[in-house]
């Protein structure tokens, strides 16, 4: 599978959500991370307040009680990514998001088996991994979290397989090896004076 970058947007303000909305404007997906300060422990700019934009976003919600947001991501968004930590009933959070038109995502946090997951895979269009343990920008990248991505590919071999977190010149290779085709970057992406550049740059170093 073509392997895709997908910057990463974690913002506590409009002004800040815009002008890195901006610096990736074109870019062919973009990811919106959504936290309540309760599941994890950082908060982002409300989500009655994420401004619609032109463009392809997708929301990973690291909240608790994710079927709440349901309503507040139309029109915004075309594909929500939920975590299986967050929902006691997966199946009707996958319903709900259909109900309403979006394509389904699921996540996992490093603590997580994958085997938690496999019972839905094929009624999601992806599954994101998280390289890192959840929350901020710049966080140390996993390796164990691997051996998910290996399973995840085994087990469907045309999933799209997301990892976030941690993701640079010296991890992206690993994770694109491991059966990895979608790599959620942040902080190389959003800490570099050329974000762009620096999309380009992870896409040369996947071999």
């Amino acid at each position: 599978m073509k392997a895709q970058i997908v910057p990463a947007i974690i913002s506590k303000s409009v002004k800040d959500f815009r002008n890195k909305a901006r610096k990736v404007n074109g870019i062919k997906l973009v990811q919106v991370d959504i936290m309540d300060g309760k599941f994890v422990n950082n908060k982002t700019l409300d989500v009655n307040k994420i401004p619609k934009l032109n463009g392809n976003f997708e929301a990973h919600l690291l909240v608790k009680e994710p079927w709440n947001y349901v309503d507040k991501l139309k029109n915004k968004f075309r594909l929500v990514i939920f975590h299986i930590e967050a929902c006691k009933d997966v199946n009707y959070m996958i319903k709900l998001l259909r109900k309403n038109k979006f394509k389904v995502g699921i996540a996992i946090s490093p603590k997580t088996k994958v085997e938690k997951i496999k019972p839905y895979l094929n009624k999601v269009d992806k599954v994101l991994i998280m390289t890192v343990y959840p929350g901020f920008y710049g966080r140390k990248f996993l390796l164990f979290t691997m051996n998910k991505v290996k399973k995840l590919r085994k087990w469907k071999k045309n999933l799209d397989i997301e990892v976030d977190g941690g993701i640079n010149e010296k991890t992206i290779n690993k994770a694109y090896k491991a059966g990895a085709n979608m790599f959620i970057s942040g902080s190389y992406i959003f800490h570099n004076s050329n974000p762009k550049k620096a999309i380009k740059e992870l896409e040369n170093f996947i071999r």
